[in-house]
């Protein structure tokens, strides 16, 4: 009985050392541990209701820093709902250029542009082409090859 404690109790402690540290990568890529702010700056609104939204997110400890993004929903998220929309795929244009201004030329078509044509590729972390049925275009933005 005792052999059988001694071999299993090694087992145990593996166990849960893997299981705690598939959590703590879930939660490290998943934006839980970011004490940055996210802070909705512009919205703009579709003929048919949607709302596209020029958000940002910062932190006093960024080496990177501040992050500009946008994103569509149907009202105004709150900044927990923004962090998440940030980290589980949610955006359609992330950048660290503050210029960002959105038009909406219909229902289903979305124009992303910089007011100062201060974006540079390299800055483009995200760049998406559709969203959920609504075209985006970009004006006075380059196209960043191998982005979404």
């Amino acid at each position: 009985m005792r052999d059988r404690i001694k071999k299993t109790k090694p087992a145990a402690i593996i166990i849960v050392v893997v299981g705690l540290s598939a959590i703590a990568l879930y939660a490290l890529f998943h934006g839980y541990f970011d004490h940055g702010h996210f802070e909705v700056k512009r919205t703009a609104s579709s003929p048919d209701g949607k709302l596209a939204i020029v958000a940002e997110r910062w932190d006093n400890n960024a080496l990177s820093g501040n992050q500009y993004f946008v994103l569509i929903d149907d009202r105004v998220p709150s900044p927990r709902e923004v962090r998440y929309a940030y980290y589980h795929g949610g955006l359609i244009f992330r950048a660290g250029s503050d210029c960002l201004t959105l038009t909406w030329q219909d229902k289903d078509r979305l124009v992303i542009s910089c007011a100062d044509g201060l974006v540079n590729a390299q800055e483009i972390a995200v760049q998406k082409d559709q969203w959920d049925g609504v075209a985006i275009a970009y004006d006075r933005i380059p196209r960043k090859t191998g982005v979404e």
